[in-house]
């Protein structure tokens, strides 16, 4: 009968330690996709609309609408980093060297960004074809940034991170 007991004790012992361990790290996959989710409520919420370069006629309205989309991208771009600051490394293994690449690609578009705002401030808006001709000359900064995805593609190069962030809902609402 003590057998028995001590048996079924036991019994009883790895039946619930073997459950509890079951999922493997299922607050840990919690933690990363809350944290996902934290990151994609952000991106999603710091899209860009199309740009507006006006008639394409007028070189003062083609500039104006110039600077306001590169202002837009910048301010963007700059709240996405205070989001993914805010939100800190990710709770998964290797996760804080793939966060710092993340962050030094964003910072890397974000001086891009800087640098063609600043060089089509300068250029003159006398007329389309002057102002066309400026803004080529800015033309490799800009393709800096056009190729660049954003931070989530970044972050999704960390396969816990890529299964956080298929499993948080804001993430698959924004099909981040």
């Amino acid at each position: 009968m003590t057998r028995r007991l001590l048996a079924s004790a036991v019994l009883a012992a790895v039946l619930a330690a073997s459950a509890a361990g079951c999922g493997g790290g299922g607050d840990k996959d919690s933690k990363a996709t809350a944290w996902a989710a934290k990151v994609c409520d952000t991106v999603g919420q710091n899209k860009l609309p199309m740009p507006n370069f006006g008639n394409g006629k007028n070189a003062r309205s083609v500039k104006t609408g110039y600077l306001s989309f590169l202002d837009g991208l910048n301010l963007r771009l700059q709240r996405v980093e205070l989001a993914l600051r805010g939100a800190g490394r990710p709770p998964v293994d290797n996760g804080g060297k793939t966060y710092d690449l993340a962050l030094s690609n964003l910072r890397s578009a974000q001086t891009a960004v800087t640098g063609v705002r600043t060089d089509v401030g300068k250029a003159p808006a006398t007329n389309v074809a002057v102002f066309q001709k400026a803004v080529a000359k800015a033309s490799p900064a800009m393709s800096r940034f056009t190729t660049y995805q954003g931070p989530v593609k970044d972050l999704r190069t960390n396969a816990e991170l890529n299964s956080a962030f298929d499993a948080a809902p804001s993430c698959k609402a924004n099909k981040l």
